[in-house]
């Protein structure tokens, strides 16, 4: 009970001193030119944060880190992304927005051994509701340079799906997945 009304406090706080949310640690396709992002995500054995800066209408620069090691999960490596997005329909609040989403990717085993690669792909984005929406992301990470075993072989860091619910007009949570493994993820926009 404690813990619930915790979070609820913190929740509140948060809803009282930011913007409205967008999306978890994913680059979103639904982004607005006039806001920031940044995004918090958690899974069973990693926490991650993003940040996503538009610089027009169309066109939006982020990135994201994950460190693993703080649950019971298998894949040990810690991943980042420098991305772009660039929107080619803006479905608005009402219909499905396409962004194209191309970036560098990368991490670093415990044993040393860093890893840098490339990754393409689009990102769709669908209000089901005022509250609801739906976002996935298909990005192709090349995995030329590791040595493999090839933990993240369904997508890089900027893969997933989620589905986000706006718990006022200024936080919005998520549940999904993504190649940094995050399940939930909290956003606020500045």
């Amino acid at each position: 009970m404690r813990r619930a009304l915790w979070v609820c406090l913190v929740s509140a706080a948060l809803g009282a001193l930011v913007e409205p949310a967008e999306a978890s640690t994913l680059p979103q396709a639904d982004f607005y030119s006039n806001l920031r992002y940044f995004g918090l995500g958690a899974g069973n054995d990693n926490v991650a944060a993003s940040l996503d800066l538009p610089f027009s209408d169309e066109l939006m620069f982020g990135g994201s880190i994950s460190l693993p090691g703080f649950g019971l999960g298998y894949a040990r490596i810690p991943l980042w992304d420098v991305h772009g997005v660039y929107q080619f329909v803006d479905g608005g609040k009402h219909d499905l927005s396409i962004a194209g989403i191309f970036g560098a990717w990368g991490g670093s085993r415990w044993s040393g051994d860093s890893f840098t690669n490339l990754e393409l792909g689009f990102g769709l984005a669908f209000p089901f509701t005022n509250r609801l929406t739906g976002r996935f992301n298909l990005i192709v990470p090349y995995y030329g340079t590791i040595p493999g075993p090839y933990y993240y072989t369904f997508g890089g860091p900027a893969s997933g799906a989620e589905l986000g619910y706006l718990f006022s007009s200024k936080l919005e949570g998520t549940l999904g997945v993504n190649g940094h493994g995050s399940i939930l993820g909290l956003t606020i926009r500045f």
